[in-house]
């Protein structure tokens, strides 16, 4: 096996136990609980800091990454899954990487935009964790952004044929955001994002 092998198995596993020992989200009234979270959170980071910047290049990482980032929105960890995983993946902006060994333009944009889909749902997520009816401004306002943030990524998969079905996962994803603002009582807010999902969908097939 190559180094990179090597090094990409043991983050597997690394990550793997670091995930199944992650307790569940606690009550903010919890204290024990809640510092026994945010001392296997911090490890995880760590964990995926040291992998991404000392250990695997961007081919090995970037769909672990991700991966990683929709089992922890599956178990309710939205923030963590966005600061942990997604953001990691955005700021690195591969579409402008010109040289990354194994991954052409199409992949790289493709990488890009599914950790755009997750940092922006990931971010509506835990917004709507914290305020489910919306009674706060700012958690209107992270929605909003969180769905212009969708419709944006959308608009950059819209730039590759081979890609079109990320156009289709935008309008699924845009659906899950808006969703809360309906029933919230939010239409106007709501209705510019459904508009754009309907076309884009149709467009897609």
């Amino acid at each position: 096996m190559s180094e990179v092998a090597v090094a990409a198995a043991a983050f597997d596993e690394d990550l793997g136990r670091a995930l199944c020992a992650l307790p569940p989200p606690p009550a903010a009234n919890q204290h024990g609980a809640v510092l026994v979270h945010q001392q296997a959170a911090r490890k995880l980071h760590e964990l995926c800091d040291y992998y991404v910047s000392r250990k695997l290049p961007p081919y090995a990482f970037a769909a672990r990454l991700l991966s990683a980032g929709a089992d922890l929105m599956a178990k309710g960890e939205h923030a963590l899954a966005s600061s942990c995983c997604f953001s990691t993946l955005v700021q690195l902006n591969l579409p402008e990487v010109q040289a990354v060994s194994k991954l052409d333009a199409v992949a790289r944009l493709s990488l890009h935009v599914k950790a755009l889909y997750g940092l922006h749902s990931s971010s509506a997520a835990a917004a709507l964790q914290r305020d489910p009816c919306i009674t706060h401004a700012s958690t209107l306002q992270v929605v909003l952004a969180a769905l212009a943030g969708i419709q944006a990524g959308c608009m950059q998969a819209v730039q590759q044929q081979q890609l079109y079905w990320l156009v289709y996962n935008a309008t699924i994803h845009i659906h899950k955001a808006a969703q809360p603002l309906v029933t919230a009582g939010f239409y106007a807010e709501a209705v510019p994002y459904y508009v754009f999902a309907g076309g884009r969908a149709l467009h897609s097939c």
